[in-house]
């Protein structure tokens, strides 16, 4: 956040930067690295956790293909 503001609001002017690709390519690493790696003990809510994050990121993928294919 604080290289967004500095970039921002300095005069040291360079290519912009997507923020908002860093961003979901950080919230992808996070639901991928939940469903790949095993806790052998889970507990109930672990489970429920590993199926939200496995259909967050098959939502998160089916948006970024339709996207790149119906937006013009």
């Amino acid at each position: 956040m604080g290289v967004a503001v500095w970039g921002r609001y300095s005069s040291h002017g360079g290519p912009p930067l997507g923020y908002t690709s860093h961003v979901m390519g950080a919230a992808a690493g996070l639901t991928v690295g939940l469903v790949v790696l095993k806790n052998f003990e889970q507990r109930l809510h672990e489970h429920y956790l590993w199926w939200a994050a496995l259909a967050l990121y098959t939502a998160g993928i089916a948006v970024a293909i339709f996207w790149n294919i119906f937006y013009y």
